[in-house]
């Protein structure tokens, strides 16, 4: 693995030289050396990743480690290679996109340490996926966490930034510590030592089925606080709108997605039974259809896009849960369309939302808003990022010829195989499951028609929106990469599938993967090339024809002589029908209305209305509330004398020790 231990180098020694000169009052040579080292390591690691999707052989390294828990083995398999591919090229353009984007950046934050921070988060994600055991996995866990969190509160300045840290550092902390019990409860109880992935499948062979289903609940719990599950997310749109706009298209392209690795890692040891397949449809289905109408509500740009990411999370689950289910029926053609499918759109994911997150930025950096109502005629002004933005948005709901299609055709193919030919119960749950697909397409669609009429089309609805322009070309080139990457992904879906097919492989097992791939993806690239044929010809007619003598007719202006920005429908007015009427009441935004009274001359009122998450508040908020109430109680613990916590430690030491000593004797 010498081009993977180089891009490790490259991004430690560029984030080392990058404090530096930070620290030397020298930031902008700091920002480009920082950007131009995570460019040179993605670009080096980029290479193996290709070969092992390509076919190339497995390769290893282990590290001497003097702990009892056994060397620090590192390894590059095609699943490993499958994420490596969206961390490495989009971390690239977040790097190359954010030394623009941080350029003037107010705040007491220094961009440079920020550029720094961005390649120990990139260090520590491809840490993440190539360890190989416990020990290194939790340590590049715990770094990819605190990492991220510093570039979260880059304006920590604001209290809103400043909360969203606090929530995602706790919701992190709570997924680590169910990793390390998931992790224990693995370990081989032979007493050989050794925390390596293979001594833990054999620990795992070894439980009972209780004691299998708690480790999966506690893999559950701890990957899909990262990942973002329904109901462990209310994290993520918090993150996702504190960050900056190329941290969050990080986030969302890459650092959500090491939550699903996470996932089929703990599978691969696991081996999960059929049944498991009912709970992740399930968690999909719930996640794809919340996290899109939450979507459909926000005001907030990059709100609306950090929902979009939870439903398309939930998306993926759809297709892991029908390849678990189908796995175990004896359904090998359903599991692989499932799986291609949901790995496809991983990739996909990562490319769409990181060219939304980018417009975004680009956005928030010239018109000085996230708030769609104060948005509005930016097409005009910003015509080659408002381009952009209308494509991923269409990509995001899935519209042909674009890539968003390619992997959820395939999920379709799945469901309705097994719809087909499942018996019973099944079928008719399988049905359900394309309904429900079919339904999360739709409210996409309007979603992100509304962003995209509110935000572009129209009349400006501020000041700053009538004076913006393009971002700089560093930002505006990765956008344009993104751009393509889409296109690209529409035309020749086939090609990905093959590409990534060896890591379908490696999850599936050679009795299923020794058929192949499945087919259905030529046909759609064949018809996403005669879509831009099209649509190419319709350009050019019109051009042909706009070129003629113009015409003066006068136009109707329904009555209206001077048409004002009021006039325009709102981001609320725009889907008020739909989430106000036609959804149940615990899903609706919670309005506060003035209390006029009844007298003469009333005090000046405001009406308001607020988005929050259901879940946050009718589960999480009073379940912590209620938690914080009853750990104050023991606050006399707190002592403040160093003697004190001392004792502490050594009972805490002895407990633990008493433990292992107990489980010893109790299951030899």
């Amino acid at each position: 693995m010498p081009l993977l231990a180089l891009c490790l180098l490259l991004l430690l020694a560029s984030a080392a030289v990058a404090l530096a000169l930070a620290a030397a009052r020298a930031p902008t040579a700091a920002q480009v050396a920082a950007t131009a080292g995570a460019v040179a390591a993605c670009a080096a690691g980029l290479v193996p990743a290709a070969r092992s999707l390509a076919g190339a052989a497995p390769e290893s390294l282990a590290l001497p480690w003097s702990a009892p828990l056994g060397s620090v083995h590192l390894g590059l398999d095609p699943l490993s290679a499958f994420f490596l591919v969206p961390l490495l090229a989009l971390g690239a353009l977040a790097a190359v996109y954010g030394r623009a984007y941080l350029a003037h950046a107010k705040g007491p934050s220094s961009p440079a340490v920020a550029a720094a921070a961005l390649n120990g988060l990139l260090a520590s994600m491809v840490l993440v996926v190539v360890a190989r055991g416990a020990v290194a996995f939790l340590i590049a866990w715990e770094a990819m966490t605190l990492t991220s969190y510093l570039l979260v509160v880059f304006d920590h300045h604001e209290e809103d930034v400043r909360r969203a840290g606090w929530v995602y550092l706790i919701a992190a902390h709570v997924g680590a510590a169910c990793l390390l019990a998931f992790f224990l409860m693995l370990e081989p109880s032979s007493g050989a030592g050794g925390l390596d992935f293979e001594q833990l499948e054999q620990g795992a062979r070894a439980l009972g089925p209780t004691a299998l289903s708690a480790a999966a609940l506690l893999a559950g719990i701890g990957f899909g606080v990262k990942a973002g599950i329904v109901p462990l997310h209310v994290w993520l749109p918090e993150a996702h709108a504190a960050a900056p706009s190329h941290v969050s298209a990080l986030m969302s392209g890459v650092l959500v997605k090491l939550g699903l690795y996470g996932l089929l890692r703990a599978g691969l040891l696991l081996q999960p039974p059929a049944a498991w397949g009912h709970a992740l449809l399930a968690l999909g289905v719930v996640g794809a259809l919340l996290g899109i109408l939450l979507a459909l509500q926000q005001r907030d740009l990059k709100r609306v896009l950090a929902y979009s990411t939870v439903e398309n999370v939930g998306i993926v689950l759809i297709g892991l849960g029908l390849c678990t289910w189908a796995r175990g029926h004896g359904q090998p053609v359903a599991a692989a369309l499932a799986l291609t499918g949901a790995l496809l759109h991983v990739w996909n994911h990562a490319a769409m939302k990181g060219l939304m997150f980018l417009c975004a930025g680009g956005v928030v950096h010239q018109a000085g808003t996230r708030d769609l109502e104060k948005m509005g005629g930016l097409l005009r002004r910003m015509p080659a990022t408002g381009a952009m933005a209308l494509l991923g948005a269409a990509a995001l709901s899935a519209l042909p010829p674009l890539n968003g299609f390619a992997g959820e055709f395939l999920l379709y193919l799945g469901l309705g195989k097994v719809a087909i030919t499942a018996p019973g119960w099944t079928g008719a749950a399988a049905a359900l499951g394309v309904g429900a697909l079919a339904l999360t397409g739709g409210l996409a669609a309007l979603t992100f028609l509304r962003l995209a009429g509110v935000a572009f089309l129209g009349e400006p609805r501020s000041a700053e929106a009538a004076r913006a322009t393009e971002p700089s070309r560093w930002m505006t080139w990765p956008m344009m990469l993104l751009a393509g990457a889409l296109v690209v992904g529409g035309t020749s879906p086939g090609v990905a599938a093959r590409a990534l097919w060896p890591a379908a492989a490696q999850l599936l097992g050679p009795e299923i993967a020794g058929a192949g791939m499945p087919p259905g993806l030529h046909p759609i690239g064949g018809a996403a090339v005669a879509v831009w044929l099209a649509v190419g010809l319709l350009w050019l007619t019109l051009r042909v024809l706009v070129r003629r003598a113009p015409k003066n007719v006068g136009t109707w202006d329904c009555g209206y002589a001077e048409p004002t920005p009021r006039m325009q429908y709102t981001a609320r007015s725009f889907s008020e029908h739909l989430v106000s009427r036609l959804l149940p009441p615990w899903l609706r935004p919670s309005t506060h209305r003035p209390s006029l009274g009844a007298r003469l001359f009333p005090e000046p009122a405001r009406f308001s209305t607020e988005s929050e998450d259901p879940v946050t508040r009718a589960a999480w908020r009073p379940l912590l509330a209620t938690g914080a109430e009853r750990v104050s109680r023991i606050r006399w613990m707190q002592q403040g004398q160093l003697p004190v916590y001392v004792v502490y430690i050594l009972a805490a030491v002895v407990a633990a020790l008493g433990w292992l000593s107990l489980r010893r004797w109790l299951w030899p």
